[in-house]
C-alpha cells in the first residue's frame, strides 16, 4: 500500500501528466486571398483550367475566376503557398498571370477558342 501511494505521490510532484499542463494552445492557421490579373483568359473552358490548375496546388483552399474583370480570387495558406507559386500553376496551365508570362508549350495545348 505504501510502494503504491508513493508512485502516485512521485508521479503528482513529477507533474504527470506533464503533456497535459505545458500544451500550448493552438494558432489559428493563418489564411489570406489575393486577387491575380489573369487577362489571357477567354471563356468558360479557360476559367475551368485556371482554377483546375490552382485546385492543384498545395495550399490552395478555394479559386473563382471572374471572367468579365479578368481575374481570379484566390483563397490560400500563404505559410504553405507563396503568390509567385500562385502565378506559376496559372502559366504553366498556359495563361498569363499578372506579370508572369504563361508557357509557350502549354499555350500551344489550348483549345483553340482559348488562343
Amino acid at each position: 500500500m505504501q510502494k503504491s501511494f508513493a508512485c502516485v505521490a512521485v508521479l503528482l510532484l513529477a507533474g504527470w501528466p506533464a503533456s497535459a499542463q505545458t500544451q500550448k494552445p493552438m494558432k489559428a492557421v493563418e489564411i489570406d486571398s489575393t486577387m491575380i490579373v489573369i487577362t489571357t483568359v477567354k471563356c468558360q473552358k479557360c476559367a475551368d483550367a485556371v482554377t483546375s490548375a490552382l485546385h492543384r496546388v498545395d495550399g490552395v483552399k478555394s479559386a473563382s475566376v471572374d471572367l468579365g474583370a479578368k481575374v481570379v480570387k484566390v483563397v490560400y495558406y500563404p505559410k504553405v503557398v507563396p503568390i509567385r507559386l500562385l502565378e506559376r500553376a496559372i502559366a504553366y496551365a498556359g495563361y498569363d498571370a499578372n506579370k508572369t508570362k504563361r508557357n509557350p508549350v502549354a499555350y500551344e495545348k489550348l483549345p483553340s477558342c482559348c488562343k
